[in-house]
């Protein structure tokens, strides 16, 4: 499940079918909600950090 703000900032249409060809749900948060966006900025953080560290322990270079 994908979670993102009614913004949908970083959608577009060849994202939407990804989602849809990957069977991937996309649950819309209500925009500008402290308690709703607060949770998928958490989320978010996890991710990045999470792949970070991956990265780091592939032994990959900064720049990549």
């Amino acid at each position: 499940t994908l979670h993102s703000n009614e913004r949908r900032r970083y959608f577009s249409f060849t994202f939407d079918y990804y989602l849809q060809d990957n069977s991937i749900q996309c649950q819309l948060t209500t925009a500008y909600s402290f308690q709703q966006n607060e949770v998928v900025q958490q989320k978010n953080k996890a991710l990045f950090n999470t792949t970070k560290y991956m990265f780091y322990e592939a032994n990959l270079p900064k720049s990549y």
